[in-house]
């Protein structure tokens, strides 16, 4: 489940930061789509913010904007095994990461 949580918010923080990103101004005074770094940062730091606390323990996430319509994201976290005790040998904490990377589209 960790893993697959961690993938879902690298995903939707990817998403999010390409569309909440995106100079508004200088698209409609140019047509041109272009990602602002620091809104990008701005999304995953409050992503970052709303999980915090729960289950995904020591959680990163970092930003990339490559050219001028691209986000990569990477999401790094500990998580706790379900059924650790359960199992021989069971580790009761893991690493995860996942990246996810979206591009702005006119629409």
């Amino acid at each position: 489940l960790g893993e697959r949580e961690v993938g879902n918010l690298a995903s939707a923080v990817a998403n999010d930061a390409a569309t909440q990103g995106i100079d508004v101004e200088h698209y409609y005074a140019t047509g041109e789509l272009v990602i602002v770094p620091e809104r990008v940062q701005a999304v995953a730091d409050a992503a970052r913010a709303r999980n915090e606390g729960g289950h995904l323990e020591g959680l990163e996430i970092d930003t990339e904007v490559i050219g001028a319509d691209r986000v990569v994201v990477r999401v790094r976290a500990t998580v706790r095994s379900l059924f650790a005790r359960a199992l021989p040998n069971g580790l009761e904490e893991r690493d995860v990461d996942a990246s996810a990377e979206a591009t702005a589209q006119r629409g």
